[in-house]
């Protein structure tokens, strides 16, 4: 039999009024003081059902763990290697006629200059610029300056691509400045740097020296064999695009003395002589030159010479140096 303190249990009263103060108690069990040992182990079960489920609802949510490796969505691309463009103009010389089609080629390189193959597509925006000021772009009087044949446009596919192309004006309008081709990523991929030909002139017509016939000569010269009177006969023509003699067209000449294989001028051209009978003229298509070179080639450290024919009226003018 449990034991209760007097304390705890209280006077006893009588039934009618012990059920009238029952009536009148709290209906909140944890408000009664006056309570049965079986009645307070009740309501110790709810107050613990309570705080368990209060304590469940405030512990932390536990999270899974996550695998790193794996890619996400929203996750930045993986940075691409640095590449870059190389363009190359077809063709050994240094000048272009005027609206005339030659071919260039692109190709996609690494840092180590190595061909880029494979891979997607690279489509390609070519633009004209200064040979001196490669961030300005010369500005055509009239349509376009710069005019890419071919209906896909230029597109590297493999790693490479090649395209024809044409300048519509000449040199001479932009104070005979060379022009260079730009090859950029016509999607401006930041990791394709652009890249850029070397510099040509465009012209509109070219003198050229003719190697046929009486003009040919050998490539050894002795100045001293056969005289005073033996010289170099220069057979110079004016062309057009076509290799056509250009004959409405009257054009002064200068003739100049170089070396082969650096191309710089020799300081002392008085070693170049004309002889009396040549004419220093274009007419109908062509000139007749003799000349001579008064000094050896032991005397400028074994280096061979070549004569240049220019127009006399400027550097370049709308003709090709022959």
């Amino acid at each position: 039999m449990p034991l209760t303190s007097a304390c705890a249990r209280g006077p006893t009263l009588p039934p009618d009024r012990a059920r009238a103060a029952a009536r009148a108690a709290p209906s909140d069990r944890s408000a009664t003081t006056n309570l049965s040992p079986h009645s307070d182990a009740a309501t110790a079960r709810f107050f613990t059902a309570r705080q368990e489920k209060r304590s469940l609802r405030t512990q932390p949510t536990r999270r899974q763990p996550t695998n790193n490796t794996m890619s996400e969505p929203d996750k930045k691309k993986q940075r691409q290697a640095p590449l870059h463009l190389a363009v190359k103009l077809l063709g050994d010389d240094d000048s272009k006629f005027v609206n005339d089609s030659f071919s260039l080629q692109v190709f996609l390189q690494d840092e180590s200059a190595n061909l880029k193959t494979g891979g997607a597509d690279v489509p390609l925006k070519l633009s004209l610029v200064f040979d001196d000021q490669p961030g300005n772009e010369p500005q055509a009087s009239n349509g376009k300056l710069l005019v890419v044949e071919g209906k896909g446009g230029a597109v590297i596919k493999n790693g490479r691509a090649e395209v024809k192309v044409k300048v519509m004006d000449v040199s001479m309008n932009y104070d005979n400045r060379k022009f260079c081709i730009v090859a950029t990523s016509a999607q401006s991929l930041a990791h394709i740097a652009p890249g850029r030909s070397h510099g040509v002139t465009v012209i509109k017509h070219r003198l050229v020296l003719a190697q046929e016939g009486l003009a040919a000569w050998e490539a050894d010269w002795y100045k001293d064999e056969g005289g005073r009177d033996k010289s170099i006969p220069l057979h110079i023509q004016l062309l057009d695009a076509k290799g056509r003699l250009v004959r409405d067209r009257s054009l002064p000449l200068k003739v100049t003395l170089h070396y082969e294989k650096t191309y710089l001028s020799v300081t002392n051209q008085e070693y170049l002589k004309l002889s009396p009978d040549s004419t220093m003229m274009i007419e109908n298509g062509e000139a007749h030159l003799r000349v001579r070179i008064e000094d050896v080639s032991k005397n400028h450290q074994g280096q061979a010479f070549v004569i240049r024919s220019a127009n006399r009226m400027g550097p370049y003018g709308t003709v090709g140096s022959g």
